[in-house]
Order: structure tokens, then sequence, then C-alpha cells
């Protein structure tokens, strides 16, 4: 969403063949080319449209508004390379620059095998990207004119693909913009590593697959989803321990994927059975309990917000 909340920006894949990949089943088997789509957030009437490459994952805006990044979390083109013998760097799927009055595209760089969730810090100078075909965060740099990127390891060295054992998808900056907090879904772990040194200074246990969570406004605390088992967890933020955990039941919330907060209210964005409508849940961030339930439509993704949560 733009700055002042007047644009949407949504990346669109086509329906992949019959697969069975990465976290998310289908997800990143599509073999079209996606799309990226502007709405007028007023009344979502089409603004302009423009193709992008084949599994768009994420999409996130620079803070002026100027540029839309866009990942691509492309299990196939990964998949089909290896299978033809090509070298790593035609495995890794472009990161496309779109210029958001237009939709014209600015820059293609490639920074890693299937990258998903992107963060953009607050001065608009770094991107960092959940590289889930290497086991690494990419760092991308905005303000270099050929978007230079360079990849960290997460583990003892960069991942061979198909050979991924952390599997990082989604990423988060600490209100303090010190650390990175990467949501694994092999390992089952979220991730905090420290900006200046890139190295790990804390993992979380989360039992089950992390995706995208949330923090107050301190950091002091975190809300973490978690599927198989379908969980959320509370994390404190100074110790990176868990301190509270709520199972979740396929009626409660079925797949809750994103954690999002507006002000002191928490949301969470449950995926549902991909077939029918599905659930929005309204949570006490003291107790992770219920406040209000709202009916969506089938398989939503995330909640965003016209402006930044203070």
């Amino acid at each position: 969403m733009s700055p002042r909340g007047d644009f949407l920006y949504v990346p669109l894949s086509y329906p992949p063949p019959t697969a069975a990949l990465g976290p998310h089943g289908q997800h990143g088997a599509s073999a079209l080319p996606g799309l990226v789509v502007k709405l007028r957030a007023s009344d979502l009437s089409r603004v302009a449209i423009t193709t992008v490459d084949q599994n768009p994952g994420d999409i996130v805006l620079t803070p002026d508004g100027s540029r839309a990044l866009v990942s691509h979390f492309d299990l196939k083109k990964a998949i089909d390379g290896i299978t033809k013998g090509r070298p790593l760097a035609e495995l890794r799927a472009a990161l496309i620059v779109l210029d958001t009055a237009t939709l014209k595209r600015l820059a293609s760089p490639s920074p890693c095998v299937a990258a998903h969730g992107l963060v953009v810090t607050r001065d608009g100078t770094r991107a960092y990207a959940a590289c889930y075909g290497e086991d690494a965060i990419a760092m991308i740099a905005l303000d270099s004119p050929s978007y230079a990127s360079e990849l960290w390891p997460l583990g003892s060295a960069l991942a061979i693909p198909p050979n991924v054992s952390l599997g990082p998808y989604f990423v988060s900056l600490t209100p303090a913009q010190d650390a990175i907090v990467v949501s694994q879904t092999e390992r089952k772990e979220l991730r905090v590593v420290d900006v200046a040194t890139r190295k790990t200074m804390a993992v979380v246990d989360t039992r089950g697959a992390a995706f995208g969570p949330a923090s107050s406004a301190d950091g002091a605390l975190w809300i973490v989803p978690t599927q198989g088992p379908d969980t959320l967890l509370a994390v404190d933020g100074k110790t990176w321990s868990v301190t509270a955990t709520r199972n979740l039941t396929t009626t409660e919330c079925d797949k809750p994927h994103q954690v999002a907060r507006k002000g002191d209210r928490w949301f969470v964005v449950c995926e549902g059975d991909w077939k029918t409508s599905s659930t929005v849940l309204e949570l006490d961030p003291a107790t992770l309990a219920t406040r209000r339930t709202f009916k969506v439509g089938a398989y939503p993704d995330m909640i965003l917000f016209g402006t930044e949560a203070p």
C-alpha cells in the first residue's frame, strides 16, 4: 500500500500444475509469468498492470513510495535448472524493481534462489530478502545503481539447492533496525541475526513452521504464527524465549500465516483450507485470546494498514 493509503499494489500468480513443493504445497510451481496490479484504494478500480516473472512472492514499497520491490518464490525455475544441470546463478530468481507511478520496470537483479519475504529499512537504503533456496538472507543496496547484493548464510555456509535445511520464508526488522528476524519453515525456528556482525544472536524453537510475526512498538513482545502444529507464540524480544503458547483448532484458525499490529490492536490472518472462506482474528496480546473474528474470502495471505503503526 502507498504511504498515503491511496493505492494498493498486488502481486498475482497463475495456478501451477499439480505439484507438492515448498511450505505452501503448490506455491512456487507456476509456469506462467505473474502480474502486479495497481488499484485505487477508494474503489479498487484498476489503475495499471504489468507482467513480472513467474511465481511472484512478496511485494514491498520503499518508504517514499516511489519504488515497489517484487520477490519471486520461483521453485520451478530452481528445480528445472537443477534437473538440467544449470549453474547456481541461473537458478536465482529476479527481484524486480518497479516505478510505482507507472509500473515501469527499473531493474531486475537476481540476488538468490527462491526469495520470498522482503523488508526495507526506514531510510530506504537497504532491503533484506529471505532466500529460501539458499538458507540465507540477501542484503540489497537500494542506493546502488546496480542494486548490488550480498548473501549472508544463516547456517555455517550457503545451502546448495535442493539441499535446503532451514527454509527462511519471512523476514522482519526489529524496531531499532539493528537485527533481522527470520521465520524458518523447514528448521521450524525464529532466527535473530545481528545486522552489524551478520551473525545469529538468538534462535527460538517454534516447533511448527514459522511464518510472519509482528512486534510491539518497543520490540519487547513478538507474536509468531506457526503451522504444523497451528499455534500462536508470544516471544520475549529481549531474551528471545517463548513466554506463552496458544494452540489453534481448525475451526478457530486454520493455518495461521501472518500477524500484524495497528497501534495497540493485533491481528492474525488464517489461510484456511485454501478453498472456502477463512478468518482474520483480532487478538488480546496479553493472553493471545481472540477478541473478534472477521470472515474473509478464500486463502487470505496478509493484512496491511494504510499508515505505519506507531
